[in-house]
């Protein structure tokens, strides 16, 4: 299998180093991950009032944390942690950890 080739930031598409690029990385390696917690200790608080609304926010970061991470790579050439060129490979990978660990973390905040 090859290896995926860097993706370039798309015609038109900010300049790497702009602020709104800057910002979506900020956000799927920080500030994504605090407003999870954030939300998963609410639903562990949450005597089940507000199970509804904290679970759709819930995911509703979980989806906005992957959707900055793609727009990251595909509009404005993504870097990863370690300063390396992302790839879909690596959006790939980032969300096959992140979805079934807070469906874990989810279900027993929700209902443990």
């Amino acid at each position: 299998m090859a290896a995926p080739e860097a993706v370039t930031a798309a015609p038109g598409a900010p300049a790497k180093g702009s602020g709104v690029g800057l910002l979506m990385r900020l956000f799927w390696m920080f500030f994504g991950n605090i407003a999870l917690i954030g939300v998963a200790g609410l639903l562990f608080r949450d005597d089940g009032e507000q199970l509804v609304e904290l679970s759709v926010l819930y995911w509703v970061v979980v989806g906005a944390i992957i959707g900055s991470r793609w727009l990251d790579i595909f509009r404005f050439g993504g870097r990863t942690t370690e300063g390396e060129p992302a790839t879909p490979a690596h959006l790939k990978k980032h969300a096959t950890v992140l979805v079934p660990l807070a469906l874990v973390v989810w279900a027993v905040a929700a209902f443990g």
